[in-house]
């Protein structure tokens, strides 16, 4: 009597391999592209400690030969438009202004359009600021000018 060993045809042991083959690649994958298993942790940006307080600011308007002075008290986190913006709700300061993606031009003030080559300018001290009104914020007791200046080539 002669024993038969059952032999594995190659193509049989081929399918058999490339099958456990994409099981094994199926799970590595997945425990891969597991979303639980990654732990974000992010580090605390430092930032400077604002301590918030209460300023007085003024904005001296220059129209023509008159000055008109308007005065509110803010705080050192609200900006220039933010003050600008508080002066034509309570103290009917009158502007218009427009919006580019370089900043404000401001249109008229009190009504009154700039002259032929001026445009209405705000000033802090001799630096003009008009553009950056939204992102300058109050200085403590500053001075703000507002008033018609030439317009020069790159404005």
């Amino acid at each position: 009597m002669s024993l038969k060993v059952p032999t594995i045809k190659l193509p049989a042991l081929l399918k058999i391999s490339y099958l456990i083959f994409l099981v094994t690649a199926f799970f590595y994958v997945k425990s891969v592209l597991d979303v639980d298993s990654f732990k974000v942790t992010e580090k605390p940006v430092d930032k400077p400690a604002i301590k918030i307080k209460e300023i007085s600011v003024s904005l001296l308007v220059e129209k023509g030969p008159e000055v008109k002075e308007y005065r509110t008290k803010l705080k050192n986190i609200d900006t220039v438009e933010d003050f600008l913006k508080e002066l034509r709700d309570k103290q009917g300061l009158y502007y218009e202004k427009d919006l580019y993606t370089y900043g404000v031009d401001l249109v008229s003030v009190l009504d009154e359009r700039p002259g032929e080559g001026k445009k209405w300018a705000l000033l802090l001290g001799n630096k003009d600021i008009t553009t950056n009104i939204s992102d300058e914020y109050l200085v403590d007791d500053g001075v703000y000018s507002l008033k018609q200046i030439t317009r020069t080539l790159e404005q």
